[in-house]
């Protein structure tokens, strides 16, 4: 017997295919639009001509962006909603990705900035559709998260009240 938790507002309505189906959506394209930069890493330093170094320190730009959008995510999230924010950061990661890959022509500077960009984009980004996939989550346990994702927090050791309360 499952624990009562809280229903998910579209468990009742048949529409919880529709908006997995749209989460997975969300999931795959930030991971396309990383692994599209991933891939043309050593394009762009050969491009650009930097040493390991600066390469590095390009690599710390976007963590930089998203180190300043994940914690800021919440804020946004709550002014927007989780949908909105999705498709406003969806944009802002790909235009600081077009940024960073025409900025190959103008230097190293402008690619940091696109960099900046993409990392905060795609932090707040992922922070949102974090959020409609736990919101998603139906009562019985099937939940509209990536199958790849850790389990939700209330699975965790340290949230455990009880056996009943750990485990679906």
């Amino acid at each position: 017997m499952r624990a009562a938790g809280p229903r998910s507002a579209l468990a009742g309505d048949g529409r919880f295919g529709e908006a997995r189906n749209a989460v997975y959506v969300v999931f795959f394209g930030n991971g396309f639009l990383f692994a599209s930069w991933a891939a043309r890493i050593p394009q762009v330093r050969a491009e650009l001509g930097v040493t390991p170094g600066v390469l590095g320190l390009l690599l710390l730009c976007l963590a930089v962006g998203s180190g300043i959008g994940t914690p800021l995510s919440g804020l946004i999230i709550s002014r927007l909603g989780e949908s909105r924010t999705v498709r406003v950061m969806a944009v802002a990661a790909a235009a600081g990705m077009a940024v960073a890959a025409v900025g190959v022509l103008f230097g190293t500077p402008a690619v940091a900035a696109g960099l900046v960009v993409f990392g905060c984009g795609s932090g707040t980004w992922g922070v949102a559709m974090n959020v409609q996939g736990a919101a998603g989550s139906t009562p019985a346990g099937a939940s509209a998260r990536w199958p790849g994702q850790a389990p939700p927090r209330s699975w965790s050791p340290w949230a455990c009240r009880s056996p009943r309360t750990c485990w679906p």
